[in-house]
């Protein structure tokens, strides 16, 4: 099989889920993978694994189909933020 580009593989992405029964594939693989559940389990680090891994494969297809940004993505925390507490008090 060749391999396409990155822009070419973003349009396959939008051909296959763009249309209507596109929408209805991608709307059972969210029910599916739990979307809009949480993943933890208290107490089951396999299982939380198992349920993000679920999630992971929609949310590449999201990322697709929307030009490489994912849906509702925060914006990393800036370097301050995520080392300050290491810093002495």
């Amino acid at each position: 099989m060749k391999h396409l580009s990155a822009k070419d593989l973003q349009k396959a992405y939008r051909a296959t889920f763009g249309s209507e029964k596109g929408q209805a594939v991608l709307e059972d693989m969210r029910r599916v993978a739990g979307m809009g559940r949480p993943s933890y389990v208290p107490g089951d680090a396999m299982e939380t694994v198992y349920r993000d891994g679920k999630k992971s494969l929609v949310y590449m297809i999201e990322q697709h189909l929307n030009g490489g940004e994912m849906e509702n993505q925060k914006e990393a925390p800036q370097e301050e933020e995520q080392t300050e507490w290491l810093s002495p008090m």
